[in-house]
């Protein structure tokens, strides 16, 4: 069936031919750009006067999280005691309680404890990398003598692990919810680590595959370093094969921690001696970590915050090269050294970058340091050095909104900034729309998912009311309109 749309404005990403003025697809694929007089459409797509581009990709988040996160109590950041509690004691049930978003402050087990001390109460911290619990949850993890219930890291992982499973059904109803939420975001394919941290692979592997059946989305799962003996076994027999479905990198390994928690490793200490953050492996366990992984042949996607992490992470990679034709990818990249960017450009990787962290993030981040580092958030530094920038949220750390993303990586200032942050370090526009089709696409390696519109590309489309490439002023009103996944209109506003 051939589908003609027309009465758009389509920017291919390709500089030989920016726009054109209608597209035609076929079986799921792009069959010709620009008006064919001698073709006749089966149908016919009015994009009325939109702004179309390749489908949009998120290169980073965590798909059954956000799902789960749409699915619980928000507490939103909210720096107030009293109020989380009253929040927490109003949806409390007597049943597992579980929240998100909770910010450290000086609520402790004490607090959470005149709710219920004998039923699970966890309140995750807005960063992912921390916790708040009750007593209930500290006995099941053999914590009891912890003062405050405030957790970090593996302590903060055990927590969570330690709530009641889901069942599979849950799963997909979380997989549904997050993909349908995407779809208005305008994002048609997303890479997601969620193999380790719910029911195991094959459950959520499983669940996956019921989902796309029905909802189209280009689903590429990271392989938690955790599940490789799983992975492995089950890829031998059962290749998992599904046309929405595909396996990426051994990942996300958390080399450091973050920000919030004061657990990125950093090269200076964080203000009032509070040291410089963790590293979450001895050097022994992960290079056992990256050999295991390079004699599978398979490459590496680690999280890397600090300018130190940064720095170890680069030289092990080094050390233990990825196979010829593949690439590593270091996810945030956040902060760096002069000197480790130019090792980076020694290596074949990606980085996987955040561009709502510079708004959320700064300027306070810069403040708990005792002294700034070299590069904070460099991505035309990046991009000038030739590396390869693929762009996501970590969602639902993040809002996962192109969009925004876009207008952080254009104009690095939030409301707190009255001028951009390293104005030297904003992308153009164009580079910006790049970081979430080109650049996210690229992890796939396929040559149908280039993130651009040309000829046997997959027709995975995102609409805007705006043309803020000809106009960035015009970002700030734009919309997304529609979104289409191989061929198929997934979400249309009203």
């Amino acid at each position: 069936m051939k589908t003609r749309y027309i009465n758009g404005i389509f920017y291919t990403l390709n500089p030989l031919q920016p726009k054109v003025s209608e597209l035609w697809v076929e079986d799921g694929k792009i069959s010709f750009l620009g008006s064919h007089s001698a073709w006749q459409a089966d149908q016919t797509i009015d994009a009325q006067g939109w702004t179309c581009f390749p489908g949009f990709v998120d290169s980073h988040l965590h798909l059954i999280g956000y799902g789960e996160h749409l699915s619980l109590l928000q507490l939103h950041k909210n720096p107030n005691t009293q109020h989380v509690l009253a929040q927490v004691k109003a949806r409390f049930q007597g049943r597992p309680l579980y929240a998100q978003g909770h910010v450290e402050q000086p609520l402790t087990k004490i607090d959470l404890d005149t709710i219920s001390s004998s039923i699970p109460i966890l309140l995750r911290h807005a960063d992912f990398h921390g916790a708040t619990v009750n007593s209930a949850i500290l006995h099941q993890i053999g914590l009891d003598n912890h003062p405050t219930g405030v957790l970090h890291e593996a302590d903060a992982l055990k927590a969570v692990q330690a709530l009641p499973k889901y069942h599979q059904d849950d799963l997909v109803k979380m997989i549904t919810i997050a993909i349908k939420k995407l779809h208005e975001f305008g994002i048609t394919g997303g890479h997601t680590d969620d193999l380790y941290y719910f029911n195991g692979f094959h459950e959520v592997v499983s669940a996956y595959q019921k989902v796309l059946t029905t909802l189209p989305f280009r689903t590429h799962l990271l392989i938690h370093h955790l599940e490789l003996d799983t992975y492995e076994t089950l890829m031998k027999k059962n290749p998992y094969q599904h046309p929405f479905l595909e396996f990426g990198a051994i990942g996300e390994i958390f080399y450091d921690g973050t920000l919030s928690s004061q657990t990125a490793l950093m090269h200076h200490p964080y203000q009032g001696g509070q040291g410089v953050g963790v590293r979450q492996f001895s050097k022994q366990q992960w290079l056992t970590i990256v050999k295991r992984i390079r004699r599978l042949g398979l490459p590496i996607a680690v999280h890397a915050i600090g300018d130190l992490a940064l720095e170890e992470v680069v030289d092990t990679l080094i050390a233990n090269p990825v196979k010829a034709g593949l690439h590593d990818r270091i996810i945030h990249a956040s902060f760096a050294k002069k000197a480790t960017l130019v090792k980076l450009k020694r290596i074949p990787v990606m980085l996987d970058i955040q561009p709502q962290f510079v708004t959320s993030d700064l300027p306070w981040a810069t403040q708990i340091m005792s002294a700034q580092t070299e590069l904070i958030y460099p991505f035309k530094t990046y991009l000038k050095e030739g590396l390869m920038l693929c762009g996501g949220s970590d969602a639902p750390v993040e809002v996962p909104d192109p969009l925004k993303g876009i207008h952080s990586a254009y104009l690095r200032q939030s409301t707190s900034l009255s001028s951009a942050f390293q104005p030297e370090e904003r992308l153009s526009m164009l580079e910006a729309v790049q970081l979430y089709t080109t650049g996210a696409n690229a992890p796939s390696y396929l040559p149908q998912r280039q993130g651009k519109l040309a000829v046997g590309s997959v027709a995975d489309l995102t609409f805007i009311n705006e043309d803020f490439l000809a106009n960035p002023k015009r970002l700030a009103t734009a919309n997304v309109m529609m979104t289409v996944v191989n061929n198929q209109i997934v979400f249309r506003k009203n």
